[in-house]
């Protein structure tokens, strides 16, 4: 079975498509348009009930979710490619970035603007959700 990669374009996920590309390694990329709410239909909800992005089904059909999870299975199951330091706090520290970048700069900022309903249902906030908060008195956890 070839890998089949959930992503969305400009979000996230091109990360790790690039990883992907780099290791060489045959899979099929799947759209995942979060803007229409693919996301949340059954089907991808059968593959990730997170119903986040992005996603990697390995070749045993067992489904990887989450950009750090994933990037760190790729680099630790191709130690060739070195994506990874060799020592402990080498890679505690990429780990630590990969976080910070995918955790506040990413999903303070891009999840904003593509999957805004997720910070507010009611419509009349979506705008000001886009901008950060800045015209309206709705209030984020950070």
């Amino acid at each position: 079975m070839v890998m089949r990669f959930y992503m969305t374009p400009g979000s996230c996920s091109t990360g790790i498509h690039v990883l992907l590309e780099e290791l060489d390694l045959p899979f099929e990329a799947w759209i995942v348009n979060l803007p229409a709410g693919e996301h949340h239909k059954p089907e991808y909800r059968a593959i990730n009930p997170k119903s986040t992005i992005p996603t990697l089904v390995r070749q045993d059909g067992a489904a990887l979710t989450e950009f750090q999870a994933i990037a760190w299975w790729l680099a630790r199951t191709h130690p060739k490619a070195k994506l990874l330091p060799e020592y402990p706090d080498g890679e505690a520290r990429v780990l630590e970035v990969m976080d910070y970048a995918v955790g506040t700069l990413h999903g303070q900022g891009f999840a904003r603007i593509f999957i805004t309903d997720t910070f507010t249902p009611n419509a009349a906030d979506h705008a000001a959700v886009r901008t950060g908060n800045r015209q309206s008195g709705i209030r984020h956890h950070e």
